[in-house]
C-alpha cells in the first residue's frame, strides 16, 4: 500500500501527487497487485471482485452516512480519495466500466465515482 495515501502524510484522501513513484502497484513485500497486471487468472478475477464489491459497498455506505449528515464533509472527501486509488490500476477500472455494477450499487453512488474516475489516468507497474 502506497504511503502516499494510507497515512497522515496525506489527510485530505486524494489519490497520489507522484504516481510514477508510487508504491502502490506492490505489496509491501515487493510482490505486484494483480490488478495492475494486463492479464489475471480466472482465480485473480474472482478476489477482485470479491475486493471491489466489499471496499466499494463500504465507501457506499459512507456516502450515504455523508448524504444523511451523519459524516462530515473531509471524513467523506478522505473516503473519496480510495476510491479513486483502488480504482486507478486498469483491471480495477475495466471492472468498474463493465462488471455491471448499476445491478449492486445505488445509480448515484455510481454516479458520483463516475465523476471521479473522469479525469483520472489509470496507474500500472511500468515506470516511467
Amino acid at each position: 500500500m502506497c504511503a502516499c495515501w494510507a497515512n497522515s502524510r496525506n489527510p485530505s484522501g486524494s489519490s497520489c501527487p507522484r504516481p510514477e513513484a508510487c508504491t502502490r502497484a506492490t505489496y509491501s513485500n515487493g510482490q505486484k497487485l494483480p490488478w495492475y497486471e494486463p492479464e489475471l487468472s480466472d482465480e485473480d478475477k474472482v478476489r477482485l471482485g470479491y475486493l471491489l464489491i466489499t471496499h466499494l459497498r463500504m465507501r457506499e455506505n459512507n456516502w450515504l452516512q455523508y448524504e444523511n449528515g451523519i459524516l462530515d464533509d473531509t471524513t467523506w472527501r478522505a473516503y473519496r480519495g480510495s476510491i479513486v486509488a483502488v480504482l486507478s490500476g486498469p483491471q480495477t477500472r475495466h471492472w468498474w466500466q463493465n462488471f455491471g455494477v448499476e445491478r449492486i450499487f445505488d445509480r448515484r453512488f455510481i454516479s458520483i465515482v463516475d465523476e471521479l474516475l473522469a479525469d483520472q489516468p489509470y496507474l500500472s507497474n511500468q515506470p516511467s
